[in-house]
Protein backbone atom coordinates (compact mmCIF):
# COMPACT_ATOMS: atom_id res chain seq x y z
CA UNK A 1 0.00 0.00 0.00
CA UNK A 2 2.88 2.36 0.81
CA UNK A 3 4.41 1.78 -2.64
CA UNK A 4 1.10 2.49 -4.37
CA UNK A 5 0.58 5.58 -2.20
CA UNK A 6 3.80 6.97 -3.67
CA UNK A 7 3.47 5.64 -7.21
CA UNK A 8 -0.09 6.81 -7.98
CA UNK A 9 0.40 10.51 -7.07
CA UNK A 10 3.73 10.52 -8.90
CA UNK A 11 2.09 9.10 -12.02
CA UNK A 12 -0.72 11.68 -11.90
CA UNK A 13 1.31 14.75 -10.94
CA UNK A 14 4.10 14.32 -13.46
CA UNK A 15 1.78 13.36 -16.34
CA UNK A 16 1.98 16.96 -17.59
CA UNK A 17 5.57 16.32 -18.70
CA UNK A 18 4.29 14.09 -21.50
CA UNK A 19 1.10 16.03 -22.24
CA UNK A 20 0.32 16.13 -25.95
CA UNK A 21 2.87 13.45 -26.88
CA UNK A 22 0.76 10.31 -27.26
CA UNK A 23 3.71 8.00 -27.85
CA UNK A 24 5.45 9.11 -24.64
CA UNK A 25 2.19 8.90 -22.69
CA UNK A 26 1.65 5.28 -23.80
CA UNK A 27 5.25 4.30 -23.02
CA UNK A 28 5.08 5.95 -19.60
CA UNK A 29 1.75 4.29 -18.79
CA UNK A 30 3.16 0.92 -19.84
CA UNK A 31 6.18 1.37 -17.57
CA UNK A 32 4.07 2.32 -14.55
CA UNK A 33 1.67 -0.53 -15.29
CA UNK A 34 4.53 -3.04 -15.12
CA UNK A 35 5.44 -1.70 -11.70
CA UNK A 36 1.80 -1.80 -10.52
CA UNK A 37 1.36 -5.39 -11.71
CA UNK A 38 4.40 -6.44 -9.68
CA UNK A 39 3.24 -4.58 -6.57
CA UNK A 40 -0.23 -6.14 -6.77
CA UNK A 41 1.21 -9.62 -7.26
CA UNK A 42 -0.55 -10.13 -10.59
CA UNK A 43 0.72 -12.67 -13.08
CA UNK A 44 -0.50 -13.34 -16.59
CA UNK A 45 -0.25 -16.35 -18.86
CA UNK A 46 -0.47 -15.68 -22.55
CA UNK A 47 -1.45 -18.07 -25.31
CA UNK A 48 -2.43 -17.87 -28.94
CA UNK A 49 -0.77 -15.49 -31.39
CA UNK A 50 -0.27 -11.84 -30.51
CA UNK A 51 -0.14 -10.05 -33.86
CA UNK A 52 2.66 -7.64 -34.74
CA UNK A 53 2.40 -4.61 -36.99
CA UNK A 54 3.60 -5.14 -40.56
CA UNK A 55 5.86 -2.65 -42.29
CA UNK A 56 3.20 -1.74 -44.85
CA UNK A 57 0.31 -1.76 -42.36
CA UNK A 58 -1.64 1.53 -42.67
CA UNK A 59 -2.60 1.75 -38.99
CA UNK A 60 -2.23 0.41 -35.50
CA UNK A 61 -4.27 -2.47 -34.07
CA UNK A 62 -7.68 -2.31 -32.44
CA UNK A 63 -7.36 -4.77 -29.56
CA UNK A 64 -10.71 -6.01 -28.28
CA UNK A 65 -11.28 -7.95 -25.05
CA UNK A 66 -13.96 -8.90 -22.56
CA UNK A 67 -13.92 -6.77 -19.42
CA UNK A 68 -13.92 -7.92 -15.80
CA UNK A 69 -12.02 -5.43 -13.67
CA UNK A 70 -9.97 -2.25 -13.35
CA UNK A 71 -6.89 -4.49 -13.47
CA UNK A 72 -7.60 -5.51 -17.10
CA UNK A 73 -6.09 -2.32 -18.63
CA UNK A 74 -3.08 -2.69 -16.31
CA UNK A 75 -2.40 -6.18 -17.63
CA UNK A 76 -2.61 -5.07 -21.25
CA UNK A 77 -0.58 -1.89 -20.73
CA UNK A 78 2.12 -3.82 -18.89
CA UNK A 79 2.75 -5.89 -22.04
CA UNK A 80 2.08 -3.42 -24.84
CA UNK A 81 1.86 0.41 -24.99
CA UNK A 82 -1.60 1.45 -26.17
CA UNK A 83 -4.41 3.97 -25.83
CA UNK A 84 -7.36 2.77 -23.73
CA UNK A 85 -11.02 3.65 -24.15
CA UNK A 86 -13.23 3.90 -21.07
CA UNK A 87 -16.57 5.41 -20.07
CA UNK A 88 -17.26 9.03 -19.18
CA UNK A 89 -18.45 7.86 -15.74
CA UNK A 90 -14.91 6.77 -14.89
CA UNK A 91 -13.64 10.29 -15.58
CA UNK A 92 -15.92 11.55 -12.80
CA UNK A 93 -14.31 9.33 -10.16
CA UNK A 94 -12.02 11.43 -7.97
CA UNK A 95 -9.11 8.95 -8.01
CA UNK A 96 -9.67 6.57 -10.90
CA UNK A 97 -10.61 9.45 -13.20
CA UNK A 98 -7.31 11.22 -12.55
CA UNK A 99 -5.33 8.04 -13.10
CA UNK A 100 -7.07 7.39 -16.42
CA UNK A 101 -6.60 11.00 -17.53
CA UNK A 102 -2.87 10.79 -16.74
CA UNK A 103 -2.75 7.53 -18.74
CA UNK A 104 -4.15 9.27 -21.83
CA UNK A 105 -7.42 7.32 -21.85
CA UNK A 106 -10.27 8.32 -24.15
CA UNK A 107 -13.53 8.90 -22.29
CA UNK A 108 -16.63 8.05 -24.29
CA UNK A 109 -20.16 9.24 -23.54
CA UNK A 110 -22.20 6.33 -24.87
CA UNK A 111 -25.49 8.05 -24.04
CA UNK A 112 -24.90 10.94 -26.45
CA UNK A 113 -24.69 10.25 -30.18
CA UNK A 114 -22.49 13.30 -30.78
CA UNK A 115 -20.04 12.31 -28.04
CA UNK A 116 -19.86 8.75 -29.31
CA UNK A 117 -19.16 9.90 -32.87
CA UNK A 118 -16.48 12.27 -31.67
CA UNK A 119 -14.72 9.52 -29.71
CA UNK A 120 -14.90 7.14 -32.68
CA UNK A 121 -13.39 9.80 -34.92
CA UNK A 122 -10.57 10.23 -32.39
CA UNK A 123 -9.99 6.45 -32.29
CA UNK A 124 -9.71 6.47 -36.09
CA UNK A 125 -7.12 9.28 -35.90
CA UNK A 126 -5.08 7.42 -33.28
CA UNK A 127 -5.14 4.20 -35.30
CA UNK A 128 -4.09 6.13 -38.41
CA UNK A 129 -1.13 7.44 -36.39
CA UNK A 130 -0.03 3.79 -35.88
CA UNK A 131 -0.91 3.60 -32.20
CA UNK A 132 -2.72 0.55 -30.83
CA UNK A 133 -6.09 1.12 -29.16
CA UNK A 134 -7.55 -1.22 -26.53
CA UNK A 135 -11.32 -1.27 -26.15
CA UNK A 136 -13.69 -3.30 -23.98
CA UNK A 137 -16.86 -3.22 -26.12
CA UNK A 138 -19.15 -4.70 -23.47
CA UNK A 139 -19.21 -1.08 -22.20
CA UNK A 140 -19.11 -2.32 -18.61
CA UNK A 141 -17.33 -4.94 -16.52
CA UNK A 142 -18.74 -8.25 -15.32
CA UNK A 143 -17.87 -11.17 -13.06
CA UNK A 144 -16.09 -12.81 -15.99
CA UNK A 145 -18.27 -15.88 -16.32
CA UNK A 146 -19.88 -14.75 -19.58
CA UNK A 147 -19.29 -12.12 -22.27
CA UNK A 148 -21.94 -9.40 -22.53
CA UNK A 149 -23.06 -8.16 -25.98
CA UNK A 150 -20.57 -5.92 -27.78
CA UNK A 151 -21.25 -2.32 -28.76
CA UNK A 152 -20.22 -1.89 -32.42
CA UNK A 153 -19.02 1.75 -32.37
CA UNK A 154 -15.29 1.06 -31.95
CA UNK A 155 -15.42 -1.46 -34.79
CA UNK A 156 -16.66 1.31 -37.08
CA UNK A 157 -13.58 3.34 -36.12
CA UNK A 158 -11.32 0.40 -36.99
CA UNK A 159 -13.01 -0.04 -40.38
CA UNK A 160 -12.62 3.67 -41.10
CA UNK A 161 -8.90 3.43 -40.34
CA UNK A 162 -8.47 0.10 -42.20
CA UNK A 163 -7.15 -1.20 -38.87
CA UNK A 164 -6.98 -4.93 -38.13
CA UNK A 165 -8.97 -6.14 -35.12
CA UNK A 166 -7.25 -8.48 -32.63
CA UNK A 167 -9.66 -10.28 -30.23
CA UNK A 168 -8.37 -11.34 -26.81
CA UNK A 169 -10.16 -13.59 -24.30
CA UNK A 170 -9.38 -12.68 -20.69
CA UNK A 171 -10.01 -15.04 -17.77
CA UNK A 172 -8.84 -14.84 -14.15
CA UNK A 173 -7.92 -18.39 -13.24
CA UNK A 174 -6.25 -18.15 -9.83
CA UNK A 175 -6.62 -15.89 -6.79
CA UNK A 176 -4.30 -16.31 -3.82
CA UNK A 177 -3.01 -19.47 -5.42
CA UNK A 178 -6.45 -21.09 -5.57
CA UNK A 179 -9.04 -21.37 -8.39
CA UNK A 180 -10.94 -18.12 -8.96
CA UNK A 181 -14.36 -19.40 -7.96
CA UNK A 182 -17.17 -17.98 -5.86
CA UNK A 183 -16.15 -15.17 -3.53
CA UNK A 184 -12.50 -15.42 -4.57
CA UNK A 185 -13.57 -14.36 -8.08
CA UNK A 186 -14.86 -11.08 -6.63
CA UNK A 187 -11.42 -10.33 -5.19
CA UNK A 188 -10.21 -9.66 -8.70
CA UNK A 189 -13.41 -8.94 -10.69
CA UNK A 190 -14.73 -5.41 -10.20
CA UNK A 191 -18.26 -4.81 -11.42
CA UNK A 192 -21.72 -3.57 -10.50
CA UNK A 193 -21.78 -1.26 -7.47
CA UNK A 194 -18.32 -2.22 -6.18
CA UNK A 195 -16.23 0.77 -5.10
CA UNK A 196 -12.66 1.16 -6.30
CA UNK A 197 -10.69 1.78 -3.09
CA UNK A 198 -12.27 -1.05 -1.03
CA UNK A 199 -11.73 -3.42 -3.96
CA UNK A 200 -8.10 -2.33 -4.27
CA UNK A 201 -7.59 -2.85 -0.53
CA UNK A 202 -9.12 -6.32 -0.77
CA UNK A 203 -6.79 -7.30 -3.59
CA UNK A 204 -3.59 -6.00 -2.01
CA UNK A 205 -3.05 -8.64 0.69
CA UNK A 206 -3.20 -11.44 -1.86
CA UNK A 207 -0.65 -13.06 -4.09
CA UNK A 208 -0.70 -15.75 -6.71
CA UNK A 209 -3.39 -14.06 -8.82
CA UNK A 210 -3.13 -15.42 -12.38
CA UNK A 211 -4.92 -14.11 -15.47
CA UNK A 212 -5.02 -15.91 -18.82
CA UNK A 213 -4.86 -13.78 -21.96
CA UNK A 214 -5.64 -15.80 -25.08
CA UNK A 215 -4.84 -13.88 -28.27
CA UNK A 216 -7.08 -14.92 -31.15
CA UNK A 217 -6.78 -14.64 -34.92
CA UNK A 218 -7.67 -11.20 -36.35
CA UNK A 219 -11.32 -10.63 -37.16
CA UNK A 220 -12.50 -10.96 -40.74
CA UNK A 221 -14.22 -8.44 -42.98
CA UNK A 222 -17.79 -7.10 -42.81
CA UNK A 223 -19.65 -4.08 -41.52
CA UNK A 224 -19.26 -2.90 -37.91
CA UNK A 225 -22.10 -5.05 -36.57
CA UNK A 226 -20.90 -8.18 -38.36
CA UNK A 227 -17.32 -7.74 -37.14
CA UNK A 228 -18.55 -6.99 -33.59
CA UNK A 229 -20.70 -10.13 -33.55
CA UNK A 230 -17.96 -12.35 -35.01
CA UNK A 231 -15.43 -10.99 -32.50
CA UNK A 232 -17.87 -11.54 -29.62
CA UNK A 233 -18.43 -15.15 -30.68
CA UNK A 234 -14.70 -15.84 -30.87
CA UNK A 235 -13.99 -14.36 -27.45
CA UNK A 236 -16.98 -16.07 -25.83
CA UNK A 237 -15.92 -19.43 -27.27
CA UNK A 238 -12.32 -19.00 -26.13
CA UNK A 239 -13.49 -17.93 -22.66
CA UNK A 240 -15.52 -21.13 -22.28
CA UNK A 241 -12.44 -23.17 -23.17
CA UNK A 242 -10.27 -21.26 -20.70
CA UNK A 243 -12.80 -21.80 -17.93
CA UNK A 244 -12.99 -25.55 -18.65
CA UNK A 245 -9.21 -25.90 -18.68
Amino acid sequence: MALLAVMIPTFVIFARRTRGDLRRICLRTSRYSRWAVRILGLRQRTSGERQRAKIDQPSGWLIVANHTSWIDPLLFAARRPAVFVTSLEVEGDALLGRICTAAGCLFVDRRAVGGLRGTCARITEILHAHHDVVVFPEATSSDGRTVLPFRPAAFAAALAASAPVQPVALAHSMVDGRPALGRRRDQVCWYGAMRFLPHLAGLLPGSGTVTDLHWLAPAGSGDRKQVALATHQRIAGALRELQVN
